[in-house]
């Protein structure tokens, strides 16, 4: 994912496609998206956006750049996926197609998110007034989307294109790969790929100790649930009882 892309491969891809290929793309925010790569993924109804998400209420611990996602449209990648963790992951998005290209959204930040630039300063406080630019309208950030179809101009015998493109490439990585369901999802996308949509949900052998993960919003239920609500039913079911006997 941060190899030079040159414009050779931009031809070479394209002729993939048009012989019905499967391409997968993890695409950081600093992969740099030159014009050839960029027009071929236009000409499938798909773009990325510079920059990285930012998602306050869905994010794994207090890293708010590391973004979580509990909940996925229908797709057959992310049927019975659990949570999912995007650590630095760049915006994703849907353009016009032409007829007999289908693009789907599989899966977006919360409506509580914003993508920050990468001239943005890392500890510059939202809605301050230092002379930068303002910070971006708040809305929900698609992460990754699935095209499927037949390019302009692909032989008639060729059997329909698919295409997967996520806007980050950490969720893979080692050190992201056991986390809650992101090594279900990367075995999804490539059976998808592969035609093998029934086999999509192989579980990945991991080695780690299996552990519950919670977003921001649902650590702040959880705690107050058990911190303010249970003791304070149990106050207030003594103070009844003794209520009755005085």
């Amino acid at each position: 994912p941060h190899s030079t892309y040159v414009p050779a491969e931009s031809k070479i891809l394209d002729d993939y496609l048009r012989r019905g290929g499967r391409l997968l793309l993890l695409l950081d925010p600093a992969f740099p998206v030159d014009a050839g790569l960029a027009a071929l993924l236009g000409s499938v109804g798909l773009a990325v956006d510079a920059g990285t998400i930012i998602d306050p209420l869905n994010h794994l611990g207090t890293n708010e750049d590391q973004v979580a996602v509990p909940y996925y449209p229908p797709h057959p990648i992310t049927d019975r996926i659990a949570m999912t963790v995007f650590p630095g992951a760049r915006p994703v998005r849907l353009l016009p197609t032409a007829n007999g290209i289908a693009v789907t959204a599989l899966f977006a930040s919360s409506g509580e998110s914003r993508v920050r630039p990468a001239t943005e300063p890392l500890d510059r406080p939202v809605g301050s007034a230092d002379g930068q630019p303002p910070v971006a309208a708040k809305g929900p950030a698609i992460i990754a989307a699935a095209a499927e179809g037949r390019v302009s101009g692909a032989p008639p015998e060729a059997p329909p294109f698919r295409i997967v493109l996520v806007g980050n490439s950490q969720f893979v990585t080692n050190a992201f790969f056991p986390q809650v369901a992101n090594g279900e999802l990367a075995i999804g996308m490539v059976q998808w790929l592969a035609g093998a949509a029934a086999a999509a949900h192989v579980t990945p052998e991991t080695y780690s100790m299996r552990e519950i993960a919670l977003t921001n919003r649902e650590m702040r239920r959880v705690f107050l649930v058990v911190e303010i609500l249970l003791p304070l039913s149990v106050a207030l079911f003594g103070v009844g009882v003794w209520w009755r006997r005085r």
